[in-house]
């Protein structure tokens, strides 16, 4: 048709701006347009025996840039991006301590650097995750690390790579871009031929969306289409996956944390071993040292005795500590919960100031929300109190710590003591031997018990970092655990409860898209003869829950656009999944599984098998053409769902 053709044409243009823009992106950092001295157009360049490539410091630049540009301002970047490149710029080295902290497998699993960075981070660290990530995605790059070949790129294959390239520089002790610029060039590797790839890919990422003229394609004739002229330009580009179910993210989580217990039993096993070696030295040494094997004996004993009360003492440590980090986790699922319901009285206070006297109804609605404002009230105040008495629990849990730390720590010192009048009433130690000698000889076999000590701390500290993350994870599982029953009492108490939506949208059931064009356009609202699945959205929630108690995000974007619908309500946590929808939530569908919204309607109801039961607009109904319409809708064609309050 002429309009799919005047589509095509203005993606078409679109498309080679783009492609332009990166053009341009790529050569301003070169300089290659703007320097007169030709010695300094190299500047980003590596000259090798193969000729002259891009080095990786552009490739990195041209890659933020191309990921980071700003769809809806040409030739601009989005601020994330030129945060990042600002980050980049400042880089000038990472030692083998900075990337050992760094978790790589998280990191290239990762769909952006950016995901993994850690709160306060600096911009150094920050840029050195862009860095290895971009690095460490390279093809060739990957086949070199994966030191086993299975194909299969492991945290400490990677960590191994990056140490065996830190010299190439001639400075084994950090990792520097003219390290990963020459481990480039000795793996023959054409960053100018990535680069082109990626380019390239930008004209087959995006795709027109053609269901209006393809009915076949929404599943209905008629189908809805993207609320636009085409589909996403810049928008996501992950893939749609399904949405877990509950008991799936339980599970999940469930398993990471026993993933995690099996790292501290690893732990523990690990100091234990090294305990040993050290107690077996210790006993040789003390022997070599001329003590009696029956002097021993008696040693051992008293010491064994020490060691299980020790031993003890860690236990107990590691019970309180346990209840302190299992309490914490109430606590902060307790304080997310009480956010939303606060967010939720405040919504309701709100909606009952709007309510006009005058208003049909005014009393009943008043007495109604008054009624779940008292609701999300009492149990905000039993949360609090909840967490008031699981703080007081903690003070005296940590009290508890402090006590048997510090016995433990009298059993240690007792056991040096031990092993001082041991050695000192032995009747052959250091027989013969200078004084001197035999306080060194005491003091170096006092040593294996100050390593013992040592190794002792250092499981803790491990121990302790590792029982961190679990907690975090314990928060993420009471949260999903409580997730339903907390969900379903903030939607009871919700201030719109939908209905009101639902029963407008539906009035119009039927309705063609000729009529509802008129029914819009004379009430002052958009309508687009394009796709005007948007519009109607956008027109029913301003009609029924009322343009001042839409949300913000809502009202500032483009309401005629899902993509951006979708964009900004991720943005705003207003992106929310099939547990947490409401009747009279909208939800966005995706028809090709790009991941990119191609259509919104009103979710109706959720049925058991993940269904949704809707109302749309410019969708197929009874008769032909573009209509609104009832529809049941196959969860895999489901998005998300979004709250436009």
């Amino acid at each position: 048709s002429i309009f799919t053709c005047h589509i095509k044409q203005i993606f078409i243009l679109k498309k080679s701006l783009e492609i332009f823009k990166l053009f341009l992106l790529t050569n301003i950092n070169k300089k290659h347009f703007f320097l007169k001295n030709p010695a300094k157009q190299a500047e980003n360049m590596i000259v090798s025996e193969t000729g002259t490539i891009m080095n990786f410091t552009t490739y990195l630049k041209n890659a933020i840039a191309k990921n980071g540009s700003n769809p809806y301002v040409f030739g601009s970047l989005t601020q994330n991006a030129t945060d990042r490149l600002n980050n980049l710029s400042m880089f000038s080295s990472a030692s083998e301590q900075d990337i050992a902290g760094i978790d790589l497998k998280a990191l290239l699993a990762a769909v952006e650097a950016a995901d993994v960075d850690v709160e306060g981070a600096t911009g150094d660290q920050k840029a050195l995750n862009d860095i290895l990530k971009a690095f460490l995605e390279i093809k060739d790059v990957q086949q070199a690390a994966d030191a086993d070949g299975d194909g299969k790129l492991t945290d400490a294959e990677a960590k191994e790579f990056l140490a065996k390239i830190m010299g190439n520089d001639g400075d084994t002790a950090t990792l520097t871009m003219a390290d990963i610029d020459k481990a480039i060039e000795n793996l023959g590797i054409d960053l100018n031929e990535i680069a082109n790839e990626a380019a390239e890919e930008l004209l087959d990422e995006e795709k027109i969306d053609e269901t209006n003229n393809n009915p076949a394609a929404s599943g209905a004739s008629g189908g809805g289409g993207v609320s636009g002229a085409g589909s996403s330009s810049g928008a996501s580009k992950s893939s749609a996956t399904k949405e877990k179910t509950t008991a799936e993210t339980v599970a999940e989580i469930e398993k990471q944390i026993e993933d995690k217990n099996a790292e501290i039993d690893e732990v523990e096993a690990n100091a234990e071993a090294q305990i040993k070696e050290q107690e077996d030295a210790k006993e040789k040494a003390m022997k070599d040292a001329g003590v009696s094997d029956e002097e021993y004996k008696k040693y051992q004993e008293e010491e064994q005795k020490l060691e299980k009360s020790i031993s003890e003492k860690d236990k107990e440590i590691s019970e309180h500590n346990d209840k302190i980090s299992n309490n914490e986790a109430t606590i902060s699922s307790n304080k997310n919960y009480i956010g939303s319901l606060e967010q939720q009285i405040s919504a309701n206070k709100s909606a009952l100031s709007g309510i006009s006297d005058d208003a049909k109804n005014a009393a009943d609605q008043k007495q109604s929300l008054q009624s779940k404002i008292d609701n999300l009230s009492q149990e905000k105040e039993a949360k609090e109190s909840e967490n008031k008495k699981l703080e007081e629990e903690n003070k005296k849990e940590k009290e508890a710590v402090t006590k048997a730390e510090q016995e433990k720590k009298n059993y240690e010192t007792k056991k040096q003591e031990l092993l001082s009048k041991t050695l000192t009433s032995s009747e052959g130690f250091a027989k013969g031997v200078p004084s001197a000698d035999a306080a060194k000889i005491k003091e170096n076999i006092a040593q294996y018990d100050t390593k013992i000590t040592e190794i002792r701390s250092e499981k803790e500290q491990k121990v302790a970092s590792i029982k961190s993350e679990i907690q975090d994870l314990n928060v993420k599982l009471k949260d999903a655990k409580e997730s339903e029953e907390r969900n379903k009492f903030l939607r009871d108490n919700s201030p719109n409860d939908g209905q009101s939506v639902i029963d407008l949208a539906k009035s119009f059931e039927g309705k063609s898209q000729a009529e509802m064009r008129e029914i819009m356009r004379n009430a002052g609202y958009q309508f687009d003869d394009g796709a005007w699945c948007a519009d109607f959205v956008s027109y029913i929630a301003s009609q029924t829950i009322g343009e001042d108690n839409l949300a913000d995000w809502y009202k500032n974007c483009n309401r005629a656009y899902c993509p951006d619908i979708m964009n900004n309500a991720k943005a705003n946590g207003a992106f929310i999944g099939a547990d947490q929808a409401q009747m009279g939530d909208a939800v966005l569908f995706d028809w090709d599984g790009d991941g990119t919204a191609d259509h919104i309607g009103y979710v109706i109801s959720i049925n058991d098998d993940g269904t949704a039961n809707t109302i749309e607009g410019n969708t197929g109904g009874n008769v032909s053409g573009s209509q609104v319409a009832s529809k049941q809708r196959n969860s895999g064609n489901i998005l998300g769902y979004v709250r436009l309050t």
